[in-house]
């Protein structure tokens, strides 16, 4: 089987990549190793409405989405300390993944895609003789092996290392893979559907956070992640023995249940090689800050998408001609905010729980939360980032907290 673009997983990465491939004439493969798009579910599904934007999906239809009211989020140190960003209008919404990774799929079939379910990819590699790339194929469905010539082909297939281990492409750095777990929960006392709750605390959450995403007034996603694992030892003794939230959990349901890989701080600097380009998750492009990755893989998607499709109407699938309309392009876009997102979760990972309280007393003393509220962006963070590191206030915190730093692994 011949094709001029495959794309590997039907997430919204891979999905966006082959909307934007997608031209009169081409033939594009997308490629999911599930039988069902989306399931299971692994992601909150909190998206920035300016980020959708950027991706091009300013709207959603009604089914996706599961609460459009968010507009600020609480922020609670070990001890309680708290503050609250707050705006006016709605920055951000809450989706259903299943149902919108299976939306972005059946838009790429719309406009062409052929989507194959089912079907594992176990290698990939380029041979030089006939300028493409090889995918070998397992189909569960059918149960048989498929080879696959493509052009071009996108790696966008998540998490999931072993297809870039078994074709010799790099890997992210496992050690900076984070344990989560999540509860789908009905029957939450005292939720404000227009704002999420995030927690702090190195007890329950060492090295990320935990979160309260509501859903309606009683029903919300609750979950966390951690760099010390045990992720769901720590979510249960966070809601049922916290101070802070143990009185709101006490009658509430599980209704699903699920954990996750949380990605910090381990981006690939290398994502292309002769007729393969590399997007997503599989090539670490999530933010350190909070672990998303939907919106800064999209947007390199729709590059690789692109790239992909100047490469078959070329006829062109070398590395160089890939890294100048995809490597070049997606680092020029993300490179700045991913690396200042790392170096603020590595200032913060650093913090012990006495300074974290102490730190969150003074962004509420100090005003600080105000400059949050009036120049910060879900996505792009690095400019709030560095506009605080310029703050007096915030030098003086730094060096308040010296003696309470601490560095573990």
């Amino acid at each position: 089987m011949e094709k001029q673009i495959t794309i590997i997983g039907a997430g919204p990465v891979g999905s966006l990549a082959a909307i934007h491939a997608c031209s009169s004439g081409h033939t594009i493969q997308l490629l999911e190793r599930r039988e069902v798009i989306g399931s299971p579910d692994h992601c909150a599904g909190l998206l920035s409405r300016s980020g959708l934007a950027k991706v091009g999906f300013p709207s959603l239809p009604e089914n996706v989405v599961q609460n459009k009211k968010i507009r600020g989020a609480k922020f609670y140190s070990p001890s309680g300390f708290c503050f609250e960003v707050h705006r006016s209008s709605v920055q951000a919404i809450v989706v259903d993944r299943e149902k919108f990774d299976q939306y972005l799929t059946s838009l790429a079939v719309k406009r062409g895609a052929n989507l194959l379910k089912s079907c594992a990819v176990r290698k990939v590699a380029y041979q030089n003789q006939k300028k493409l790339v090889r995918l070998s194929c397992y189909h569960a469905r059918e149960k048989k092996t498929i080879t696959i010539d493509s052009f071009v082909a996108i790696l966008a297939t998540g998490i999931h290392q072993r297809l870039l281990q078994s074709s010799a492409l790099p890997t992210l750095n496992r050690k900076r893979f984070l344990s989560g777990y999540q509860l789908l929960m009905e029957g939450v006392v005292d939720l404000n559907v227009e704002q999420l709750e995030l927690f702090f605390g190195n007890i329950f959450s060492p090295g990320f956070f935990a979160w309260i995403i509501p859903i309606n007034d009683t029903t919300a996603k609750v979950g966390l992640a951690s760099s010390h694992g045990e992720s769901k030892k720590r979510l249960e003794r966070l809601l049922y023995k916290n101070p802070l939230t143990k009185g709101r959990f006490q009658r509430a349901k599980v209704i699903k249940q699920y954990g996750g890989i949380v990605l910090d701080r381990c981006w690939l600097n290398k994502t292309v090689y002769p007729g393969i380009m590399i997007a997503g998750d599989a090539a670490g492009q999530t933010k350190a800050t909070t672990g998303g990755g939907v919106i800064f893989g999209g947007l390199a998607g729709i590059l690789a998408g692109k790239a992909a499709k100047a490469a078959v109407k070329e006829q062109n699938n070398s590395r160089k001609f890939l890294s100048e309309r995809y490597e070049t392009q997606w680092k020029a876009l993300l490179i700045k905010q991913l690396r200042a997102m790392a170096l603020f979760r590595w200032l913060l990972n650093r913090l012990n729980d006495k300074a974290l309280d102490y730190a969150f007393q003074t962004v509420s003393a100090e005003g600080l939360n105000e400059i949050i509220n009036r120049e910060g962006d879900i996505d792009e963070q690095s400019q709030i980032i560095f506009k605080l590191l310029k703050q007096r206030t915030v030098h003086k915190l730094i060096l308040k907290l010296l003696p309470h730093l601490t560095f573990f692994p």
